[in-house]
């Protein structure tokens, strides 16, 4: 008899704990890690050097001496227009001088890298110089007088904060970066060959103030 209760107990033991162990969650395998030889690095933008656009603007100033023979000029004009085209999408680091502070804006102006135009875009209309800008549809050549639309005001909210534009003096320097949308250029005439630089999502990163005496 007592051989008897003996193995109903254990009996009921092993089944509350088979009971027990169907109650707990299924364990959750832990995620594989990630194997480095598989993942995709994100996408690095590459600087472009502002002696780059220099070099670039000097060359296409230059090819006005080979106007004397037209196989030439053309060959050199090419091979400039793909220097050119390989700077886009580049991020560039360029300076800016500030002109003065007004209640919209705080009109600057861009120092050029050599003979290459440096233009900061707007993201809102007008998109080339200040909100005082009046632009007109017209023929290509009047979309490329609205690029060298200036002064380039930056836009108190959307561009640069009221916070720093409170503190801004005449003469500040202004540290900025932006991402070269286009390097369009005109070299066509051998009279006036230019290069420009188009700067969108731009920034200002640092602020040089001017000494005070």
């Amino acid at each position: 008899m007592r051989a008897f209760l003996f193995i109903a107990a254990s009996l009921s033991v092993l089944a509350n704990v088979a009971q027990a162990e169907a109650a707990q969650p299924a364990a959750v395998p832990a995620p594989a890690a990630a194997d480095p030889a598989t993942t995709i690095p994100a996408p690095v933008t590459p600087l472009v050097e502002l002696e780059n656009l220099v070099e670039l603007g000097a060359a296409i100033a230059s090819i006005r001496y080979e106007s004397h023979n037209v196989f030439i000029y053309r060959e050199r004009s090419a091979e400039l227009r793909k220097a050119a085209k390989a700077l886009e999408g580049g991020e560039l680091e360029f300076m800016a001088k500030v002109m003065r502070v007004t209640e919209l804006e705080v009109v600057i102006e861009i120092e050029p890298a050599g003979k290459t135009r440096l233009i900061p875009m707007h993201a809102a209309h007008p998109t080339f110089g200040n909100l005082r800008t009046v632009t007109y549809c017209g023929t290509s050549s009047t979309n490329r007088l609205h690029i060298f639309s200036a002064p380039i005001g930056m836009r108190i909210g959307s561009e640069v904060s009221l916070e720093l534009a409170k503190k801004l003096r005449r003469r500040d320097k202004l540290v900025m970066r932006g991402r070269i949308d286009a390097v369009p250029v005109w070299i066509e005439s051998v009279f006036t060959p230019d290069a420009v630089a188009l700067i969108s999502n731009w920034r200002v990163v640092d602020v040089n103030p001017e000494p005070s005496y």
